[in-house]
């Protein structure tokens, strides 16, 4: 067996379990066969969720395109990570499902119908079985975690993610102030007042 070294502080360990906890967040409670809207809505979620977490770690010379598919070929499970399926994948389910709101020609999307995830029809589609994408993405999720926590790559990954936090903080416009109004922002903007009307998700940092 071959260790696994780190060189994370214990601090940067609890901020990689937050990052762990925040990318496997949303998945959708158990929907009924007649919730396809509600599947289909979640579907565009979970290709939005992949994105994000492929862009974490994506290269400075790398295309979005091409971030997505080193994702799933190094993180997705055996079976689901082909450089091939992984580029349909961009294309026909993720680009199409977002730019477009429609699977593409060569994917077909589905719920609770386990037996036809990732099995292809006489016309050579995809099917993508929103349960079984979303066990998919989370055995991804476990990978990347554990390819942070044994690469110099954490410190890059956890700082972009950072970046990302937002808060809920008081707005008060320039003319006609709204009582108890407030907004979502980066966290960097955050206000630092306290304010019974204000949620907060504290802003992450680690010494990196």
């Amino acid at each position: 067996m071959i260790a696994v070294t780190t060189n994370l502080n214990s601090q940067a360990e609890q901020v990689l379990a937050e990052l762990r906890a925040d990318l496997l967040r949303g998945r959708p409670h158990h929907l009924r066969p007649d919730e396809g809207e509600e599947a289909f809505r979640q579907h565009k979620l979970l290709a939005t969720a992949v994105h994000r977490a492929a862009k974490l770690d994506q290269r400075k010379d790398e295309t979005e395109t091409n971030a997505w598919v080193r994702y799933i070929v190094q993180h997705y499970p055996v079976g689901r990570n082909n450089e091939a399926d992984a580029r349909l994948l961009f294309a026909d389910w993720r680009t199409s499902l977002l730019k477009r709101d429609t699977p593409g020609p060569s994917t077909a999307i589905t719920h609770g119908q386990s037996a036809l995830h990732w099995q292809r029809d006489e016309s050579d589609r995809l099917c993508i079985n929103l349960e079984d994408a979303w066990s998919d993405y989370a055995a991804s999720v476990e990978s990347f975690i554990s390819y942070l926590r044994a690469s110099p790559r954490w410190k890059v990954v956890l700082g972009r993610w950072q970046k990302q936090q937002w808060v809920v903080e008081p707005f008060v416009p320039v003319v006609g102030a709204i009582t108890g109004a407030t907004v979502m922002g980066t966290a960097k903007s955050a206000s630092v007042a306290e304010s019974p009307t204000t949620v907060a998700r504290p802003n992450r940092t680690v010494r990196l």
